[in-house]
């Protein structure tokens, strides 16, 4: 130890200062008191999914708009299990079982295809892990490799990358594996070196030693490979002295990036390892929490000198282009990603996917043709706020303009005061375009990471902290996360109003804000009051109106929408007099007595609309709604003289710095616009997009008060889906829960206005119009738009939802409502 204070006393002063930082920092309630750790490595972490059913899962989920995606592999298989592991396994040779699991692998692949509606999966990155992934025979690998490389589209796939075991890759066969996995296009390893100390690697009971080590990292560089090497710091038998041995070794070792893990005792995958029995036998051999957290920082200075920089958390590189592309999609990034194989994990824009940990199960699963999924959780806004947070920061920075992208809402109105009390204390930084933490933030980036989890995600009780103004429970209730308390400055606790005080025009925005973002048991309850309100007003019938869409030409440039004058690739249509009343007398046929045609703001339907609308009415006996755009005042007038009895004209947004953005002309022509139609005699019906890019809570607050302000004879909400061919196309989809709950307030706050279920619901969640009739609304549009033309009416999306007689006949028995065919009221609104 002399010898080392001499070499490294600087250091040491440096690793003691850092040290006593850290104890402050528990002190102060950030970290747990007896010093355990949890990594932030998933939000929330996967062994906390509930179960679930693979179509429940994929309900309403559809590929990225350019369908790239990034890919996991995972292989169960070692050669003896490594007392820090917390993943099941078999282990030995098991050549027969890893032929099965091959076969299932190969299957499995073929399902996801399926589920997904593609030939070949695109990816950006791949990583193949374990387990030991190269713990295959050489005529193993290839038929894997084979297989997998026939399901695989390579054209974006920039980083091919194998986690492998040092062992794999000496001696002949090592060489035969370095060669094939070059072959099929692998450009970058991770080698788990995890120690160049003999000794702790016999208590690791790793199947290899320094030497073997050494010499795989040798034979991979002589392939050309892209290197990463991994180690684990405060393992038992660990020293100071012997950990900056091995860091000493491994920064001269030619490989170009050197990633550090700390001990994880406590289980994170689906098995608890042998080293927590290891700590509860012999505590003595584990370095103590202040040599663990010295040797990190001893261990991240060294790298320093060496030109080694930490150009992802727990991960050194020489240039910045050697990190892990898979680490970075998946944790700063966000993107999708899809996992093959036992306990392989997905994330897919809102919601988890886990595999099973069972091998029974997986192959049970993959034989019936079905996914191994048997564990997930989708995401409400409050947990996607929380993962955007999370992930991005941990690993690398908050991005202030694509996380309002991803959440819809702006940095700098949610987690106020948590923000504050980590910037007090110097652990992150902020300026207006991102978020990032500071160097002494970066050594605790998981403590601060778990701030931001929800209290039931924490990885320890809330007594396991020290009461300070950091503890992890303070000021993390879901106002907290999502807002709330922006509003007018007030900070009162909200509850659900009494059955007899539902006066939603006067209430504050808070209240208003309460109920918007309700989830579980308090949406339920909404939703129970506004199916009273609607029994009250329409007893328990459900309207029916059919739909003519008569052009999808457009003189309007709409950011959301993909009929906007500038999307040269959606083939145009405009219906001609005699197709459009052929369509309105098969409406008529079925007993549907409300034709709606709907239309782009194409100018030329003029002259159509007042040959076909007089025929409607005078011959058919329907009543007429139109829903053509923004037109004059005389327009309106005549329109109305014709014989339309309704008009349609949403307002999309309150915001008119937003509306002018997205829809390039002023909000103030559109609201004139409604007020001319509502003078011209016509009923009005309009409504807004929920989630739409930029929309914060505020904007959705002005939107109801808006509405409940004018009042208008039909009213609607439809959740924003991104739209190939226009601005928007790579924008996250609105919240399903955030529409529905608008469909309650609407209805409760309205009473006798008629609400439709909008068929976008069911596009962006299967079931979907029948969750909007639970949750208050009381009308359903039926499609006749001749089929030729169907597809090309794109106000939803590229794959919208067709909403013919029989679904809205099945959805309104499962609702508990009959259809008001013949006897139908006047009818609501869709677009």
């Amino acid at each position: 130890m002399a010898a080392l204070k001499a070499r490294y006393s600087g250091l040491l002063i440096k690793a003691r200062q850092r040290l006593d930082e850290i104890k402050r920092l528990m002190a102060e309630g950030l970290i747990c008191l007896n010093g355990d750790f949890v990594p932030s490595v998933h939000y929330p972490p996967i062994t906390r999914y509930p179960r679930i059913l693979e179509e429940e899962l994929f309900n309403g989920y559809t590929l990225p708009y350019d369908g790239l995606v990034d890919i996991y592999v995972h292989f169960p298989f070692c050669r003896q299990r490594c007392t820090f592991c917390h993943y099941p396994g078999k282990l030995g040779l098991q050549n027969e079982e890893k032929n099965r699991y091959l076969d299932a692998l190969e299957k499995e692949m073929d399902i996801y295809m399926r589920r997904l509606g593609v030939d070949k999966v695109k990816p950006r990155s791949i990583l193949i892990g374990g387990g030991t992934p190269t713990y295959l025979t050489p005529e193993q690998l290839t038929r894997f490799l084979e297989f997998f490389s026939r399901r695989i589209d390579f054209t974006f796939c920039r980083q091919f990358n194998y986690d492998v075991d040092p062992g794999s890759l000496v001696g002949k066969k090592g060489l035969q594996r370095l060669q094939i996995m070059k072959d099929y296009g692998v450009n970058r390893l991770t080698i788990g070196v995890q120690s160049l100390n003999d000794s702790v690697l016999k208590v690791m009971n790793r199947p290899h030693d320094v030497q073997t080590a050494i010499e795989s990292v040798e034979n991979s560089r002589r392939f050309g490979y892209q290197l990463n090497i991994e180690f684990i710091y405060g393992h038992p038998e660990e020293t100071i002295e012997n950990w900056i041995d091995v860091i000493e070794k491994a920064v001269i070792l030619p490989v170009d990036e050197i990633q550090l893990y700390r001990l994880k005792v406590l289980a994170y995958g689906d098995l608890q390892g042998d080293i927590l029995k290891l700590r509860e036998d012999n505590p003595a051999s584990f370095p103590s929490f202040d040599e663990t957290m010295m040797m990190k920082h001893i261990a991240s200075e060294i790298l320093q000198t060496y030109g080694f920089h930490e150009n992802l958390r727990r991960v050194y590189s020489k240039e910045k282009k050697h990190f892990s592309h898979y680490a970075y999609n998946q944790c700063c990034m966000l993107y999708d990603q899809i996992g093959f194989g036992l306990t392989a994990f997905s994330s897919l824009r809102d919601r988890f996917a886990l595999n099973t940990q069972n091998f029974s199960e997986y192959y049970e699963m993959i034989e019936a043709g079905r996914l191994p999924v048997n564990r997930g959780y989708i995401r409400d806004l409050e947990q996607q706020v929380r993962w955007a947070v999370i992930l991005p920061l941990k690993n690398s920075e908050i991005k202030k303009a694509y996380f309002e992208k991803v959440t819809g809402l702006p940095f700098d109105s949610v987690f106020r005061k948590k923000v504050g009390k980590l910037k007090q204390f110097g652990l992150i930084k902020e300026n207006d375009t991102s978020v990032c933490l500071t160097g002494l933030g970066a050594f605790v980036a998981d403590e601060v990471a778990e701030q931001f989890y929800s209290n039931e995600f924490k990885p320890f009780a809330s007594d396991a902290y020290a009461r300070g103004p950091l503890h992890p429970y303070a000021d993390n209730k879901p106002e907290d996360a999502l807002g709330w308390k922006m509003f007018r400055g007030q900070t009162t606790e909200c509850s659900m109003p009494d059955s007899n005080d539902w006066d939603l025009p006067n209430m504050n925005d808070q209240e208003l804000l309460f109920l918007l973002t309700a989830r579980g048991d308090r949406q339920q309850e909404l939703f129970v009051h506004a199916r009273a309100v609607r029994k009250r007003y329409f007893k328990d019938v459900v309207q029916l109106r059919g739909v003519i869409e008569i052009s999808n030409i457009c003189r309007k440039n709409c950011d959301y929408c993909a009929m906007r004058c500038c999307n040269s690739t959606l083939e145009r249509f405009r219906l001609d007099p005699d197709t459009i009343l052929s369509a309105a007398a098969s409406i008529t046929e079925t007993g549907i007595t409300t034709v709606f045609l709907q239309a782009g703001q194409d100018p030329l339907c003029d002259p159509y609309l007042e040959e076909v609308v007089p025929a409607v009415v005078r011959n058919l006996g329907a009543e007429v709604i139109l829903c053509v755009g923004e037109r004059n005042k005389e327009t309106y007038q005549r329109f109305a003289r014709f014989g339309a009895g309704s008009f349609i004209l949403k307002f999309e947004t309150s915001d008119a710095r937003g509306y002018e953005r997205m829809v390039h002309t002023a909000l103030d022509l559109r609201i004139k616009c409604m007020q001319w139609i509502r003078q011209a005699g016509m009923r009005i019906g309009t409504g807004n997009i929920a989630g739409l890019p930029g929309q914060s809570w505020e904007n959705l607050i002005s939107d109801l008060r808006f509405i409940f302000g004018f009042h208008p004879d039909f009213a609607s909400t439809a959740p924003f889906i991104p739209n190939k061919g226009t601005p928007f196309q790579s924008n996250p989809p609105g919240d399903i829960n955030l529409a529905l709950n608008i469909i309650a307030l609407l209805r409760i706050g309205l009473k006798d206005c008629l609400i439709p279920a909008v068929s976008a619901l069911e596009c962006i969640h299967s079931g979907g119009q029948l969750m909007g009739l639970n949750a208050g609304a009381n009308v359903l549009t039926v499609n006749f738009t001749p089929w030729l033309y169907r597809n090309n009416y794109r106000i939803y999306s590229e794959d919208r939802f067709i909403v013919n007689l029989n679904h809205a006949a099945n959805i309104a028995h499962a609702a508990g409502l009959r259809m008001g065919i013949d006897t139908l009221p006047k009818a609501g609104l869709e677009k």
